[in-house]
């Protein structure tokens, strides 16, 4: 997803390519992926000449927000505040970090009174 978001639009080749640099990526591994994020309707298949092209159908904020939602209901039993506590308990936080959230709360505290 990441790949496509970037580009807003990308081939299968394309895809298993940007990947690859990473770690190696089989081209056929990588398509049967994408046509499981097209059923499951994160993606969209358009035919480009003889290959698809894949565009994506959800934005990586709507995504990243249900992933973090469903990752907290399930290991932090629903409460933002356990995992925010277990970050800055393994000192994945520094105090910068944190003084910026807070910042970002203030301001979106300010933001829903509006």
């Amino acid at each position: 997803m990441n790949v496509v978001w970037a580009s807003d639009s990308a081939s299968g080749r394309e895809v298993c390519d940007a990947l690859s640099k990473e770690k190696p990526a089989a081209y056929t591994t990588v398509l049967t992926l994408m046509n499981i994020l097209v059923a499951k309707g994160h993606l969209v298949r358009v035919r480009d000449g003889r290959q698809f092209r894949y565009r994506p159908r959800v934005s990586r904020k709507r995504v990243l927000a249900g992933l973090v939602r469903d990752f907290v209901d399930r290991v932090f039993a629903g409460s933002p505040r356990s995992l925010m506590a277990h970050l800055v308990d393994e000192s994945r936080v520094s105090a910068e970090e944190v003084r910026d959230l807070i910042q970002r709360m203030r301001t979106r505290k300010k933001e829903d009174r509006a």
